[in-house]
């Protein structure tokens, strides 16, 4: 069983989050990038529905680091702020997306 696997087993969203952004990274780095891409819209949409903030910058600056393109309305710079606009201005993960959002 993949981590994958065993977090959707153990119902825990954020470790599903987590085991998204994961797979995206390996399957991006073997250039896989329809998997990585979908395995990314999976874990942004799971962030976004169980309304896990860190969980959804955690998937956004997944897609900064490794450069996929995004296929959704307003690119990358809305995937950044969208986290940024509500988590808690003492968030520690708020200087990474600020950080990535400057440099976009």
């Amino acid at each position: 069983m993949d981590a994958v696997e065993r977090a959707r087993a153990d119902g825990n969203d954020r470790l599903l989050v987590e085991a998204l952004c994961l797979l995206t990274r390996v399957a991006s780095l073997a250039g896989q990038r329809d998997t990585a891409d979908a395995a990314l819209r999976e874990a942004q949409g799971l962030a976004r529905r169980s309304n896990d903030t860190e969980a959804l910058a955690h998937a956004a600056l997944t897609r900064f680091a490794l450069g996929i393109g995004h296929v959704g309305d307003g690119g990358l710079s809305l995937d950044l702020a969208e986290p940024l606009a509500l988590m808690r201005r003492t968030s520690p993960i708020r200087i990474d997306l600020l950080v990535a959002l400057a440099a976009h």
